[in-house]
């Protein structure tokens, strides 16, 4: 299982950084679901990691998080 990295940044004195993220076609794969489809997600709060720019990444788990929450929603 790959290990947690933590870092230091100016406006967070601790953050844990996931060691695998997933690029925008992973969360698809994961998710099952369009490019598209995902943006709709991000909008309606898909926990992301933005690094700058316009690159964005995913922790697996908090996609994972964020489903089950939407199924507890709609139960």
């Amino acid at each position: 299982m790959p290990h947690s990295k933590q870092i230091q940044t100016p406006s967070r004195p601790e953050v844990v950084v996931p060691a695998t993220l997933l690029t925008v076609e992973g969360a698809c794969r994961q998710l099952n679901v369009g490019r598209t489809k995902l943006f709709e997600l991000i909008q309606q709060g898909l926990p992301v990691i933005r690094l700058g720019g316009r690159a964005i990444r995913f922790d697996p788990a908090s996609i994972h998080a964020w489903a089950l929450r939407q199924q507890e929603m709609w139960e």
